[in-house]
């Protein structure tokens, strides 16, 4: 389904959209003080026309010709014709806002966030749900577009020919994320405020790693919150950081949770950790989380090189691990994967359900497994 905003801007001729409406509303509001019939005389107007899914019988070329001639014009007589000539163009199409229940449809294209993923976040049914029509505006409006492991989420409204979604309020476009499942740490620095895992994420990692009589390897433990939670699923961990701050951290969250006698800290360089414990312990699994860049971190540019670039012996290493599980940014670029050589299945990493929609997808999780000879 394409929108009328989204298929005028893929047509000639050029003309800039945002100027082009804004001057449509003015006129419109002109013409209407001189006693003619418009309904483009507000934004609110506008974005229900641009809404409407594009069909055959509209002639959007001609749209666009004339928002190209009203920008253009230069006198008021010229103004008023094509302003008039776009309302036309507009009551042909008439808009009634949905109401009632509707059917939505969530899914990645062409991406890797499969339904059964989509379904465990936001309690779809192979993707599917239906919502009130407000509600359905409020996905649409948090959620199309989204981007989830290198590819943006599509959520699809069925509506009658016709019928828009109505308007999101500004109480509904307000997000407001909890934020103590952050906080399940006792000792963190600035950095493991932003970057600890959340709990909930957490115990769903240290479910993954335990099995038993394997040691797990965290060689970017940070704070310790995923080497701590696998302690608490009955793991032994071997947990090294290069910075004796953060490792120290780690040390007093695992006294805290009593699960210190099952973690190894070691103040290492993350490839030498691996190297020395992958050879003492073979069929360790592996656990990767290096760090994104703080705050700051590129969502946009997320992908393999930039997050393990830094560490080029990481891949040769990998090559002879059973299990490995990687916490990934929720947009890092899943093709990129490749350069693993491996075949990875993908979940999300969910935070508190009390989240809005939008923001409970806080990292993904990749796991991998190559069968024990």
């Amino acid at each position: 389904m394409s929108s009328v905003r989204r298929a005028l801007g893929q047509i000639e001729p050029h003309v800039s959209l945002k100027i082009a409406w804004k001057r449509v509303i003015q006129l419109s509001r002109r013409l209407r003080r001189q006693g003619h019939t418009t309904q483009l005389h507000d934004r609110a107007a506008v974005e229900r026309l641009l809404s409407l899914e594009a069909v055959p019988k509209m002639d959007l070329t001609a749209l666009k010709v004339s928002l190209q001639q009203l920008v253009q014009a230069t006198d008021a007589d010229a103004e008023d014709r094509h302003a008039l000539a776009i309302e036309a163009w507009a009551a042909a199409f008439p808009i009634t806002p949905a109401s009632g229940d509707v059917e939505v449809h969530v899914h990645q294209p062409n991406g890797r966030i499969t339904e059964v993923q989509v379904d465990r976040w936001l309690g779809t049914l192979e993707g599917r749900i239906t919502l009130t029509a407000e509600n359905a505006a409020t996905w649409v409006h948090h959620l199309n577009g989204l981007g989830l492991g290198g590819s943006p989420l599509s959520v699809e409204v069925g509506l009658a020919p016709g019928q828009v979604l109505p308007a999101v309020s500004r109480g509904r476009r307000a997000r407001e994320r909890t934020h103590e499942s952050q906080a399940w740490l006792p000792h963190l620095d600035t950095i493991g405020h932003f970057s600890a895992t959340p709990q909930c994420i957490a115990e769903r990692h240290g479910a993954l790693l335990f099995e038993p009589r394997r040691v797990v390897i965290d060689p970017f433990c940070g704070a310790g919150a995923d080497a701590i939670a696998a302690a608490q699923a009955g793991a032994k961990v071997i947990a090294g950081d290069q910075d004796p701050g953060r490792l120290a951290l780690a040390r007093q969250n695992a006294l805290h949770f009593g699960v210190q006698d099952q973690i190894e800290f070691q103040c290492v360089d993350a490839i030498r950790l691996l190297r020395e414990s992958i050879d003492s312990h073979p069929g360790a699994t592996v656990f990767l989380d290096p760090p994104w860049g703080g705050v700051n971190w590129d969502r946009d540019g997320m992908n393999f090189d930039v997050l393990f670039g830094p560490w080029p012996a990481l891949v040769p290493l990998m090559s002879s691990v059973g299990r490995i599980i990687l916490k990934l940014p929720r947009t890092f670029d899943l093709c990129t994967l490749e350069n693993f050589g491996r075949t990875w299945s993908i979940e999300l990493g969910l935070g508190p359900a009390t989240d809005a929609h939008g923001d409970r997808p806080r990292c993904l999780t990749a796991i991998s497994d190559v069968p024990s000879p």
